[in-house]
């Protein structure tokens, strides 16, 4: 895990508590261990014995006497006995002040990362990316970066050693241009794993963050984007990165939660190791705004979404409001079981977190969900939930029996009819600020 923080920037500052989910069939001890980022010096080292299988550990450093405060760590979770997913939910501020963001953590790191959106004093966006070494020895990490537009070109390197971290902030690089958006390609010698931290100071603070991807495909898959008309209505640009060595040419297929007729839009010559966008509020290719469903335009309302390429690309969704902002990874890689390890409900009262699912069939004709609880890792509630064809459905947790309000639960979830699936999970707070924050289902 890159990058968790203790009441980083005072007492109301970023905070980064996370869950380990046990996605073996066995029980499982966990190593964890702390390093400071300002000297790389291992802080803390902890171990937790017997997970049961499903069940999830979770940790909030504020509450941890043993981390120092105003202090930022890499992160590496050893498991001894089953494979471990992890999700860490970055928070810092209260009321209108408040901003979140989550990310999953990586079990095996790449020689080569893909970060589509990056970003330099772009309409109030600064978007730092820390990468993390997983391998064994010192690493010299490559950064490459091409604008959109594929203008603007700038390489530059950074040394991280084994298990630490290494930060590089566009609005402080030299070489960067100001109001423009990069794609990024990362090279090193060892595995990394890499996140982008996005937030917004200039008006209501805002943050999200994106994971750097090792590998994308010709076809992704992403549950979850819509239009909202209004100056701030919730919409979901889509920025797609090239990963081939020759252009590229991507259709996005929207269809309606629940199932109906798709549209269809095509982002054509993405540069090799380039992005482009599509934002939802304008007409293809234009910074026109549109309101009605048409060839160029796509029509208002909440759509899973299918990219099909005719080479390798990733891509990134950003759910955005004039007072929330949110994104997750598209993904080529489905599997007809995903592990969830932090689902709530009501959690810290009735406007506190609670996490709905939106779960999209690839091939699965539905769902079936066991929900383990955190207190006891006892399996409270199994439910099979049908799945429209090449559409998502939601599953809010408030809805679901058997749970209960202050409710934290892992969820595993498997396709059922023989197909696949995907899914992400939607964190709300529902009291003021950008309470709200994804993060993508775990394959094993």
């Amino acid at each position: 895990m890159p990058n968790l923080t203790k009441t980083l920037g005072g007492d109301d500052g970023w905070d980064t508590p996370f869950i380990i989910q046990n996605i073996g069939n066995a029980p499982t001890d966990l190593q964890i261990d702390f390093y400071r980022f300002s000297d790389g010096a291992l802080i803390d080292r902890r171990f937790i014995p017997q997970l049961p299988p499903g069940s999830s550990y979770a940790d909030v450093p504020k509450a941890d006497p043993d981390l120092p405060d105003n202090t930022q760590f890499s992160l590496i979770v050893r498991s001894f006995g089953a494979p471990v997913a992890t999700v860490i939910n970055q928070a810092q501020g209260s009321g209108d002040r408040m901003q979140a963001a989550a990310y999953v953590g990586s079990s095996t790191g790449a020689s080569t990362l893909y970060l589509p959106n990056v970003t330099r004093r772009f309409f109030g966006y600064d978007t730092p990316f820390i990468v993390q070494n997983l391998g064994n020895d010192a690493t010299v990490v490559n950064a490459s970066f091409k604008s959109f537009d594929g203008t603007k070109q700038m390489s530059m390197s950074f040394v991280v050693l084994p298990g630490r971290s290494g930060v590089v902030d566009p609005d402080f690089t030299s070489g960067l241009v100001d109001g423009t958006q990069y794609s990024v390609v990362l090279h090193a010698d060892q595995p990394i794993s890499a996140i982008v931290n996005a937030h917004n100071e200039s008006g209501a603070p805002v943050a999200f963050t994106t994971t750097g991807v090792a590998g994308g495909g010709t076809t992704l898959y992403a549950p979850y984007a819509v239009k909202t008309l209004g100056n701030d209505g919730l919409n979901s640009p889509i920025v797609v990165q090239n990963l081939a060595i020759v252009p590229a040419d991507a259709t996005l297929q929207f269809t309606p939660l629940g199932g109906g007729a798709t549209q269809s839009f095509t982002l054509s010559g993405i540069l090799p190791g380039g992005s482009k966008v599509f934002d939802p509020r304008f007409a293809l290719g234009t910074t026109t705004p549109c309101v009605f469903a048409s060839a160029t335009c796509l029509g208002q309302g909440e759509y899973s979404l299918r990219i099909l390429a005719t080479s390798e690309l990733t891509a990134v969704v950003l759910p955005t409001s004039g007072t929330t902002s949110d994104a997750y990874a598209a993904t080529a890689r489905v599997a007809t079981r995903l592990y969830l390890p932090n689902v709530t409900r009501r959690l810290g009262g009735a406007l506190g977190w609670t996490t709905p699912i939106v779960l999209q069939s690839t091939g699965a004709s539905s769902a079936l969900l066991r929900w383990y609880r955190f207190s006891d890792a006892v399996l409270v509630r199994t439910q099979e939930v049908p799945l429209p064809m090449n559409g998502a459905v939601w599953v809010d947790p408030r809805t679901v029996a058997g749970l209960t309000d202050e409710g934290q639960y892992s969820v595993v979830v498997d396709g059922i009819g023989g197909g696949s699936l995907n899914a992400i999970v939607y964190e709300h707070f529902f009291g003021a600020g950008d309470g709200v924050m994804i993060y993508g289902g775990v394959i094993e």
